[in-house]
């Protein structure tokens, strides 16, 4: 990886990330073909992501898929290797689960959501050292509903996006109490300077800036498909108010193939994401998107090395 002097101006050319690569995890560089994986192509590895240390990585590996076009339904486990492709070892039990990212307040955990054949979903975490069927529930509430994991913050919160009975639908920010017993403070939504209503909008794949003050994800309005009518957005990140501001649409909705999972580069002079199969950044002070990816691959869920997703 290269080495990258906290303060030093980024360029394009520096990118560097893992990614689902052809459903293996695969390690590039920007421009280049060399591509390194780290599981084998059509391994059915999905959602990369590093641990703060960086001597890890988090993922899942699809063992069924069931009914393909229904996400319920696949049988996956989380799993965890270190960052060379070695030691994989599986620390969930078998279930639709996915989104594994990792905490970032020192406690060292892994936390990851499950959707159920039934409907719906919760929010769980796990020791990266754990075994299937040590996995512990996060999710408080009883009934119908679902929550998807975002990005863990540093003060040991983690972002949620939610659909309930009892809290209604938007974005939250979860204080992690094991058994089911977490709480929910939600985030203020103001994109261009006033709260706004955010029933009608759907928020997934959030994520915060390394520095704390940004934050990225993928915004469908009044859409069906969240994965093909998203656009890529970043704002300022207020964590003591819960509040995002001075919102910046980055990429819209392509027809070829979805846009999606975006992540910032360590100084955050960038803003990377996935579309139609290829690895795309925006720098922000320009303007100015480029496609960076050069080996020929279908990329997905990209994470920025450097950088905690």
């Amino acid at each position: 990886m290269t080495d990258k002097t906290s303060g030093a101006s980024e360029t394009f050319e520096q990118i560097e990330w893992i990614a689902t690569a052809d459903m293996g995890i695969g390690y590039d560089r920007a421009f280049k073909q060399d591509t390194t994986f780290l599981t084998p192509a059509q391994s059915q590895d999905y959602k990369p992501a590093f641990s703060p240390d960086h001597s890890q990585i988090a993922f899942f590996r699809v063992f069924s898929y069931n009914t393909p076009a229904n996400f319920n339904e696949w049988d996956t486990r989380v799993a965890v290797m270190n960052a060379d492709g070695s030691d994989v070892r599986f620390i969930s039990s078998l279930g639709a689960n996915h989104v594994p990212k990792w905490t970032q307040d020192g406690s060292n955990r892994i936390v990851f959501s499950t959707n159920y054949k039934t409907g719906g979903g919760k929010v769980f975490w796990t020791s990266p050292q754990g075994s299937p069927g040590q996995e512990e529930l996060l999710t408080s509430f009883t009934g119908a509903g679902y929550e998807e994991n975002g990005s863990a913050l540093h003060d040991g919160r983690i972002l949620v996006q939610r659909w309930d009975m009892e809290s209604g639908h938007g974005l939250f920010a979860m204080s992690p109490i094991p058994a089911g017993q977490s709480t929910y403070q939600a985030l203020v939504y103001a994109p261009k300077g006033s709260p706004e209503d955010v029933s009608r909008i759907s928020f997934n794949k959030i994520t915060v800036s390394p520095s704390g003050h940004r934050i990225a994800y993928m915004k469908m309005v009044n859409g069906r498909n969240y994965y093909t009518q998203s656009q890529i957005a970043y704002a300022d990140w207020d964590a003591a108010t819960l509040t995002i501001s001075n919102e910046v649409v980055v990429a819209h909705p392509c027809k070829e193939g979805p846009t999606w999972y975006p992540c910032f580069t360590p100084n955050e002079e960038f803003i990377v994401y996935a579309q139609n199969g290829q690895v795309m950044a925006c720098h922000f002070a320009t303007g100015e998107t480029k496609q960076i990816s050069a080996a020929n691959h279908e990329y997905r869920y990209v994470n920025v090395a450097g950088v905690i997703k």
